[in-house]
């Protein structure tokens, strides 16, 4: 029995027992298998070595005996980085010198052994740095300090002495320049405030309003009668005597009063007048034709009026003088 050995790919089938085959194949084994399936074996032809078994070791670039092991593992970054490396070092080009002496090559390089100055008084002996400056004055190039203001810029504005006016030394009212006039007289002022004055006779000036608590003296003939109350000059006791006017409608044929808040032992006199229009009467009056009268008297803190006739169209004032206790 022939056997017919193949790699295990894709097979192809092959009639092996045609009615005039000669051949005298009955089976045909792949890898010691039988691959037979009645008239037809199922083969593969090889077309290629890589389809056959290399049971002759021949030799393939993946296993070259004679490239070493290390070499396969080089990649094309290992070549990039190694054509970028320096072909050669220089020394005092690519490698520093140490004294002018090249640092190339094998063997030791002492440094030490001499001295070198580091400025003036400083210098320094196998690598020991000796300083012989102590005092500031031994040192070199030293900067001038200003002793005196005048040597410094004015960058503050300092005002000198000899700009200053003669006040800023002396302190005195009288050094000073546009002083304003100061008053040593009322008369020197302006008299907004409308104070009470005299003329050249002692009197009241009309034309002034008196305000306020005053004291009177001389000749008076300025009189001011107010629903308030106003100090008018002293009583014979001495005291305060003030003054106050009340505004009065008459009744009809009846009697009126006005509460003052006053006592009957502060009130001194009283006086006033009533008109109708056409003629002024006192305030105490009898008509010997009408015979209609008007009475008017003060008791127990008020003003009493009264009349036998229509009084209504009669108004009037009624003025009070008081001291206060």
């Amino acid at each position: 029995m022939n056997n017919i050995v193949i790699k295990n790919i894709e097979p192809q089938k092959i009639n092996i027992s045609e009615v005039n085959n000669v051949a005298g194949i009955t089976n045909v084994f792949v890898n010691g298998v039988d691959v037979t399936e009645g008239n037809y074996a199922y083969v593969i032809v090889p077309t290629k070595t890589s389809e056959l078994i290399n049971n002759s070791d021949f030799i393939t670039s993946e296993t070259d005996p004679t490239v070493p092991y290390y070499i396969k593992q080089i990649t094309i970054n290992d070549i990039n980085n190694w054509n970028n490396k320096q072909n050669q070092l220089i020394s005092g080009t690519n490698i520093k010198t140490i004294n002018s002496i090249s640092l190339l090559g094998s063997g030791n390089l002492n440094v030490g052994g001499s001295e070198y100055s580091a400025g003036n008084g400083i210098s320094i002996i196998d690598g020991t740095i000796n300083n012989t400056i102590t005092s500031y004055n031994d040192l070199t190039d030293l900067p001038t300090i200003p002793d005196k203001t005048s040597q410094l810029i004015n960058d503050s504005n300092f005002v000198q002495s000899d700009e200053l006016a003669e006040v800023a030394f002396n302190g005195s009212y009288n050094a000073l320049s546009n002083t304003p006039v100061i008053p040593d007289s009322t008369s020197d002022l302006t008299n907004d405030s409308n104070f009470a004055v005299t003329n050249v006779n002692n009197n009241w000036s009309a034309s002034q309003t008196i305000t306020g608590d005053i004291t009177l003296s001389g000749n008076i003939n300025y009189k001011k009668y107010s629903s308030n109350e106003v100090l008018i000059g002293k009583w014979i006791d001495d005291k305060d005597l003030y003054q106050k006017s009340y505004g009065v409608t008459l009744p009809n044929n009846s009697t009126g009063s006005v509460n003052t808040n006053l006592t009957t032992e502060s009130v001194k006199t009283i006086y006033g007048t009533y008109t109708d229009g056409i003629r002024v009467y006192p305030i105490n009056f009898h008509d010997q034709t009408s015979h209609n009268e008007i009475n008017t008297s003060y008791e127990n803190g008020y003003i009493k009026f009264e009349t036998n006739f229509d009084g209504s169209t009669y108004t009037g004032y009624v003025t009070l003088e008081y001291t206060k206790d």
